[in-house]
């Protein structure tokens, strides 16, 4: 999350298929907000942008015992309008098998937080009216000048969440980000692309 990438600069990585939503340009010229979703290139799936306000980027991933996990990937803006909040992110929370995962800059005590804000409440009453669950584990995800706080957030349902594991890599490299990294394991095996055949040429051959 927060790319901060234009429309003109390229972000790729060996191996790896991206897609990404670019955020607006501010009037210094500056590129803002934005998300990027990096899938290995032999996974199965299927990639969508959902919505620009917040960027909401959704990829299905197709197991091998047939369940989809849908991925979604998001970045809300500290200054996103919480009044509108809920009814933006609603409907696509109640997807099926979500894995729902960004830099919510939103405050609960659900996700480590010390209090709840209003848009902390406002994810607080969607977990509860969709039946989701945090996979937070109280950790913080934030470095601030004077203190940290639980921002980045992964929220999915029951079912996907006993076999899934959250955890923070306090120990990895920023790479200049105040951010601390996070990783998260879903015990489900992925479908890949099937490898073309070998093909070999004999005729020419000593």
């Amino acid at each position: 999350q927060e790319t901060h990438l234009k429309s003109t600069q390229q972000l790729k990585i060996r191996g790896y298929t991206t897609h990404r939503i670019d955020g607006p340009i501010a009037t210094n010229g500056r590129a803002t907000d934005g998300i990027a979703t990096l899938l290995v290139n032999s996974l199965q799936h299927h990639t969508e942008e959902l919505t620009q306000n917040p960027p909401i980027m959704s990829s299905i991933i197709q197991t091998k015992s047939g369940t989809k996990i849908d991925i979604l990937n998001t970045y809300i803006n500290p200054k996103q309008d919480a009044a509108t909040l809920e009814a933006k992110l609603s409907p696509h929370l109640a997807r099926k098998n979500i894995l729902f995962t960004g830099d919510l800059n939103a405050h609960s005590t659900i996700f480590g937080a010390k209090t709840s804000d209003r848009k902390g409440k406002i994810f607080e009453k969607l977990m509860e009216d969709l039946n989701l669950v945090s996979l937070n584990d109280g950790s913080p995800t934030y470095i601030g000048y004077n203190s940290t706080t639980a921002i980045d957030v992964c929220l999915t349902t029951p079912q996907i969440a006993t076999k899934s594991e959250w955890k923070t890599l306090p120990n990895c490299p920023y790479l200049d980000s105040d951010h601390i990294p996070r990783e998260i394991i879903v015990q489900h095996q992925p479908t890949h692309k099937s490898a073309p055949p070998n093909r070999w040429q004999l005729r020419n051959t000593d």
